[in-house]
């Protein structure tokens, strides 16, 4: 039987926490794809892959979409949203799930563009009614968990602990 690598006392939780998210920033860094779940008005669920993202403003995770794109739908119908980011080979997984919004100001928008950094994967913006703009996807991340497959270990991270602990960068 392997030793539980977490410290669950109370005095291990901080730690703990910052070191998720700290994985979490790494794997949301915009190097590799996500998966953002969200529910419809009919309430079935609907997952796609999204790779232009940033998560440099914990608790904000930023996505870029198209204006017209389902998802901006179903977000204005019911805000909660999901986020998954796997390790290479998933042999780690981040769920993040929070409440998800449209940032309309086009400052914020413009701010948001320049964070994001590798927008390669933006396929959305070669599409001829690029008239259309760009949308900005704010999801603020209210709980984590990290999940490691291979020994049955999950990590959630509490809403209420999620104020208290700092991404830096490295």
């Amino acid at each position: 039987m392997n030793p539980d690598p977490w410290n669950k006392s109370h005095q291990g939780a901080k730690a703990n926490g910052e070191h998720v998210l700290r994985l979490a920033r790494q794997l949301a860094d915009g190097n590799r794809p996500g998966v953002l779940g969200t529910v419809d008005e009919s309430g079935a669920p609907h997952l796609r892959w999204m790779s232009t993202l940033s998560l440099q403003e914990f608790p904000h995770l930023y996505a870029l979409t198209s204006p017209g794109s389902r998802k901006i739908q179903h977000i204005q119908k019911n805000p909660q949203a999901s986020w998954m980011f796997t390790t290479e080979g998933s042999t780690m997984v981040i769920n993040l799930s929070g409440t998800a919004s449209l940032v309309t100001e086009k400052s914020e928008v413009n701010r948001i563009w320049r964070l994001i950094e590798n927008k390669a994967n933006a396929f959305f913006l070669s599409i001829e009614n690029m008239a259309e703009g760009v949308a900005v996807i704010d999801t603020v991340i209210e709980e984590v968990e990290c999940t490691v497959p291979r020994y049955d270990l999950h990590y959630p991270v509490k809403s209420q602990d999620l104020p208290h602990v700092t991404l830096k960068s490295d």
